[in-house]
C-alpha cells in the first residue's frame, strides 16, 4: 500500500544498538558486530530537511522512496502532502460546482473523498500509535507523536464534515440520508407515508418489468402479455354449425376456433350429420378438414349430399385409440387444419384392450387415454386455431343413488367435460312426415356448457334424410316467432309475397338466395336486439309475477338439468 513502509531493523549483539538493513538481507543472521549494506541515493539525505543521514541512525520511510531523519520530519511531510492533494482536488471540483446550480450536485462519493484519504492515513495512525522503540528521539518524542496522532484524527473528521458543507445542500442531504438510513422506517409522518407509497409503486413496476423481460428472454416473445394491450383479436373467431338457430343459441355465431367441442346424444340423433355440416361450412371459407372415423361407418354419399367436398376431406380410420389421437396431435400441430372431427370417443379402443382377450377387465384405460391426449392437445389447439369436435355416445348409469339422479353418462371419463368449451346434447324429439311417408326427424339441441355465452339454451331444427339440416324450415319457424313472417291458416306472407303452404315458401327461399340472406340478416338483428334487451332492461322494470325463481341443488350436474328438461 502506498505510504505504508516498514522499518526493518537488525539487532546487534548488544540490545542497545540498532541498524537498518535492506529487504534482501531480511531473514539473514547478523552475528557480526557491524552490518554491511548498500544504500541507495534516496537514503543519503532527509527528504524534507536535506540533513545527511548518518550510518547507524534510524531512518523513517514514507511512500517507499522517501527517507527522513526523524519522525517529526516524516509527519510534517505527510501533512504537506495531504494539503497539496486537497488543494488540487478543490481546484478541479469547485469550477464545475459553480458553473450550474441546476445541475446535479457532486454525489456522496465526492463528499467522502476526504474519508478515503483519511482511510489511506489509517496505516500511519496505527504506526504512530504503536509504542516506539527507545531510540534517538527519546521519551519526549514518543509523547509528542501520540498527541500528533490525535490531532490527525480530529483534522480528518473535520475535513470530511467541511466537505459536505462546501459542496452544497445536495451533498449534505445525501450524507444525512445515508447516516439516517437505519432509522428511516421508524418515524414517518403522513407525507412521508405517501412518498414512500409512490416509491414502492415505482419499485413494484420496475420489478414487474424485470420479471417480464426475464420471462420473455427465457421462453420467447409472446409467452406473457397484457390481455388488454395485446394485438390479438378481442372477438373469438367462429365457424358456423350450418344451423342458423343453433348459431344464435351459441351466442357467438358458431363454434369457437381453437377449442374442444363435444356433441353427444343417443343413437340416430344427428350427431354425425351436425359434424359434417360444420366441415362443410369450414370448407366454404377455404379451410382444410379431417375426419377421424374410429367407428368405420362414414357414408361418403351422405357427406357429399350435405355439402362436404369429399375430394378435399382428410379421412383416417385408425386401428386403435392411441393411433387416432396421435394422428389428431400431428394434424393439430401442423396448424393448417381448421376442423378435426373424431367419431367417436366410445370407439377409441386402447391397444392393450385390443391385444387382450374377450372378457378381460380394463379399468379406466380409455379415461386415462383421453385425459393424457387432452392435456397435450389443449395448447396446440389454441396456437393453431383448430376446432376439435368429439362425437360421444351415452351409456346408462347403473349405480344411481337417490331419486331423480342422472341416468345417462358419456364415455371416456370426465376429462372431456372439463376441457370442452362447448358441450351440446342432441336428441330426437319427433318425426317429419308428409302423409304416410317419413321425410326426416325433428331434433332438439341443448347447450349444456358454453364458455363464451350463457349456457342451457335450447333450439330445434329439422333433419331431412339424405340432405341434412333443413335451413329453410328453421328460418320460417324463427321468422314466424319474431313476426317477420305472418301466417293465416296455410298461407305465409313475407315482404308482399304470399305463399300457399309451407313447401311453397321453402322452395321460394331455396331458389332465391338473396331473399334468404336478407331474411337471415333481419332475423339476426332482431335476435341480438332481444338478447340485449333481456341482459340490460330499463330501470325500474318489474319482473313478471307469474315467473318464479328456482334454486337448483348444489350436487346437481348438467346431465341432471338436461334429464329434467
Amino acid at each position: 500500500m502506498a505510504g505504508l513502509s516498514v522499518l526493518l531493523e537488525a539487532q546487534k549483539n548488544s540490545p542497545t544498538h540498532s541498524h537498518l538493513i535492506s529487504k534482501t538481507s531480511l531473514g539473514k543472521n547478523t552475528s557480526s558486530s557491524s552490518c554491511s549494506f548498500s544504500t541507495s541515493s534516496f537514503l543519503e539525505h532527509c527528504f524534507l530537511c536535506r540533513r545527511r543521514l548518518q550510518v547507524g541512525s534510524d531512518i523513517f520511510m514514507y511512500r517507499g522512496d522517501r527517507a527522513f531523519c526523524s519522525e517529526e520530519c516524516r509527519c510534517r511531510h505527510m501533512f504537506m502532502d495531504e494539503e497539496s492533494r486537497r488543494a488540487e482536488h478543490c481546484s478541479s471540483v469547485a469550477p464545475a460546482a459553480a458553473a450550474g446550480k441546476g445541475r446535479a450536485t457532486p454525489g456522496f462519493g465526492t463528499a467522502l473523498g476526504y474519508h478515503r484519504s483519511a482511510a489511506l492515513r489509517l496505516p500511519y495512525l496505527r504506526l504512530l500509535n504503536r509504542p516506539l522503540r527507545q531510540g534517538s528521539c527519546g521519551k519526549q518524542t514518543c509523547w509528542w507523536l501520540r498527541v500528533m496522532a490525535r490531532l490527525l484524527r480530529c483534522a480528518s473528521l473535520k475535513r470530511a464534515l467541511f466537505a459536505s458543507e462546501m459542496y452544497g445542500q445536495g451533498t449534505r442531504a445525501s450524507a444525512l440520508q445515508v447516516c439516517n438510513f437505519s432509522s428511516k422506517g421508524k418515524k414517518k409522518t403522513k407525507s412521508d407515508g405517501s412518498d414512500a407509497g409512490e416509491q414502492n409503486l415505482s419499485g413494484k413496476e420496475l420489478a414487474l418489468q424485470q420479471a417480464l423481460d426475464q420471462i420473455t428472454a427465457t421462453f420467447g416473445e409472446g409467452s406473457i402479455m397484457w390481455l388488454g394491450r395485446s394485438h390479438a383479436s378481442k372477438v373469438v373467431p367462429v365457424i358456423s354449425t350450418g344451423s342458423f338457430s343453433l348459431d344464435m343459441a351459441l351466442g357467438i355465431g358458431g363454434l369457437p376456433k381453437g377449442r374442444v367441442v363435444e356433441v353427444y346424444g343417443p343413437e340416430a340423433s344427428g350427431k354425425t350429420t351436425l359434424a359434417l355440416h360444420v366441415i362443410a361450412e369450414a370448407q366454404k371459407t377455404g379451410g382444410y378438414c379431417a375426419f377421424i372415423d374410429a367407428e368405420h361407418a362414414l357414408d361418403p354419399a351422405l357427406a357429399k349430399s350435405i355439402g362436404v367436398n369429399i375430394d378435399n376431406l382428410l379421412l383416417s380410420q385408425p386401428d386403435c385409440g392411441e393411433q387416432a389421437l396421435s394422428l389428431v396431435d400431428t394434424l393439430v400441430r401442423s396448424g393448417s387444419v381448421d376442423v378435426v372431427v373424431v367419431d367417436s370417443v366410445a370407439a377409441l379402443v386402447p391397444k392393450s384392450e385390443l391385444d387382450g382377450e374377450m372378457g378381460d377387465a380394463h379399468v379406466a384405460l380409455q379415461a386415462r387415454l383421453m385425459s393424457q391426449a387432452l392435456r397435450k392437445l389443449s395448447h396446440s389447439l389454441s396456437r393453431s386455431q383448430t376446432i376439435l369436435l368429439f362425437i360421444n355416445q351415452i351409456r346408462s348409469k347403473v349405480s344411481t343413488f337417490g331419486y331423480g339422479g342422472p341416468t345417462e353418462v358419456t364415455s371416456g371419463g370426465n376429462a372431456l367435460k372439463f376441457y370442452a368449451s362447448v358441450r351440446m346434447n342432441i336428441k330426437r324429439t319427433g318425426m317429419v312426415k308428409k302423409g304416410d311417408e317419413t321425410l326426416g326427424t325433428q331434433v332438439t339441441v341443448n347447450i349444456v356448457k358454453n364458455k363464451h355465452a350463457p349456457p342451457f339454451r335450447t333450439t330445434q331444427f329439422e333433419l331431412e334424410f339424405g340432405k341434412g339440416i333443413c335451413g329453410e324450415s328453421e328460418i320460417i319457424e324463427i321468422g314466424c316467432k319474431h313476426e317477420l313472417i305472418t301466417t293465416r291458416g296455410s298461407f305465409y306472407s313475407y315482404d308482399e309475397h304470399k305463399f300457399h303452404g309451407r313447401d311453397a315458401f321453402k322452395r321460394y327461399l331455396a331458389d332465391n338466395q338473396a331473399i334468404r340472406e336478407e331474411l337471415i340478416a333481419k332475423l339476426r338483428e332482431k335476435i341480438l336486439d332481444s338478447h340485449a334487451d333481456k341482459n340490460a332492461g330499463p330501470e325500474g322494470d318489474i319482473p313478471d309475477g307469474n315467473m318464479s325463481e328456482e334454486t337448483i341443488r348444489s350436487d346437481t350436474t348438467d346431465d341432471d338439468i338436461v334429464a329434467e328438461a
